[in-house]
């Protein structure tokens, strides 16, 4: 073969995409994939979910269940910017504009307070005295209220009522008696909890800490009941059906049907930076190579997203995964990701790489180049004023003058 002919098949090979243009594409993907799944989350599923599963019904269903509680406070910013407090006692009332804020962060320097709000919740909300609790079981969606949790089941021959007496609250929240205790009682006061005091005073911030500490426990309990966690999981099955869907869409919009429509699977991002999916093996890659790459990736996503659950950390979190393995590639020669070894693909760049269809398609080529360069081999010019993408050479005098012998019907193309 002519010294030629070898010089100029020295250009067709591919070249791993450098890191920097990967970068670039990865964040231009991305960007755009973000904005998709938001718009998709926020004007497609949610309104489904708002409309078909109650999702709204549920969350306030929920709030209302925390507030009646009173381990939860309502809360609100007013039109001058303070923070306002509303006492709630059973599940009734337009609470939609209110936050409800775990005792637990409640700012109050007064240990009644607190104390006044976890005996509610035990004497109270947990045996069913003077708080509206319907007593049919499941969620009615339609009269929006909740059903009467399992508290008001007897256990053991013993009602809740029977269980959370004064003495109980008295033993087990007040600890009286025990010599870490911050309270007294005064026997001579009917009112049980006006008959509760600090027995030193100074010592009223560590009592504060303490009571606090108490309803975060009961706060827990209250989150662990059967119907509290299954309301808790009705609202986390919409949530994922929201987030979960518009991200599959615009996952698979973006990774998979563009990159098998494009050629090479290239995505918005590769096509803008010149960096394409080929085989490893040198040859364009097949579909399934590029569907199989893809959906190892959103496979590997999934899981990682389900792991950390549902939110803006848990989008930190995944974002951070991605970049982990995305840098993972700076450790082979080749710059390959693991899902390219997996497919047994590579990410080249396109602008300094030449690969083919198959080998037949280099087969034809070399033949092609064997017929002809003969003829043109005069016109080649130094090998780096070369640049050969595919079966095309490229030269302002070359080009010119095959393009004037095609047109005479000279050569054969």
């Amino acid at each position: 073969m002519d010294e030629n002919i070898k010089e100029t098949k020295k250009i067709s090979h591919f070249e791993p995409a450098p890191i920097a243009k990967r970068l670039f594409a990865g964040i231009m993907d991305g960007a755009v994939f973000l904005f998709t799944f938001f718009i998709l989350a926020l004007w497609v599923t949610t309104p489904i979910a708002k409309a078909g599963m109650h999702y709204d019904d549920l969350y306030k269903l929920g709030e209302r269940y925390q507030l009646a509680s009173h381990l939860f406070l309502a809360q609100k910013s007013d039109d001058n910017g303070n923070v306002v407090t509303v006492e709630v006692k059973d599940s009734t009332g337009n609470l939609s504009d209110y936050d409800s804020l775990p005792l637990y962060y409640a700012e109050n320097d007064s240990p009644n307070f607190y104390i006044k709000r976890i005996y509610y919740y035990y004497h109270n909300f947990k045996t069913g005295v003077d708080i509206e609790l319907p007593t049919d079981k499941g969620f009615d969606a339609v009269n929006d209220h909740f059903v009467s949790p399992e508290y008001q089941t007897p256990i053991d021959g013993l009602t809740p009522k029977d269980v959370f007496t004064n003495e109980w609250f008295s033993k087990n929240i007040l600890k009286l008696g025990e010599e870490n205790s911050f309270f007294q009682i005064d026997v001579s006061n009917p009112n049980y909890l006006e008959s509760i005091s600090l027995i030193d005073e100074s010592k009223a911030n560590d009592a504060v800490s303490y009571l606090k500490n108490r309803a975060a426990d009961a706060a827990n309990e209250m989150y662990y009941s059967s119907y509290y966690t299954d309301m808790n999981n009705k609202l986390k099955a919409i949530q994922f059906f929201i987030f979960g869907t518009a991200f599959a869409v615009s996952y698979s919009a973006f990774f998979i049907v563009i990159p098998l429509i494009f050629k090479d699977g290239e995505t918005l991002g590769k096509k803008s930076m010149h960096i394409s999916v080929i085989s490893f093996s040198g040859y364009s890659a097949k579909k399934r190579q590029i569907l199989f790459r893809e959906i190892l990736l959103f496979i590997t996503v999934s899981l990682l997203g389900i792991v950390v659950g549902i939110g803006l950390t848990s989008l930190a979190i995944i974002s951070l995964g991605v970049v982990i393995l995305f840098l993972l590639t700076l450790i082979p020669k080749t710059k390959r990701s693991v899902f390219d070894f997996a497919a047994y693909t590579i990410v080249v760049d396109s602008i300094h790489s030449v690969w083919f269809k198959d080998a037949l398609d280099e087969k034809r080529h070399e033949e092609e180049l064997e017929d002809n360069m003969s003829k043109y081999k005069k016109y080649i010019p130094d090998e780096d004023k070369v640049i050969q993408i595919g079966s095309e050479i490229i030269d302002p005098e070359l080009k010119k003058e095959i393009e004037e012998t095609k047109k005479s019907k000279k050569v054969k193309k």
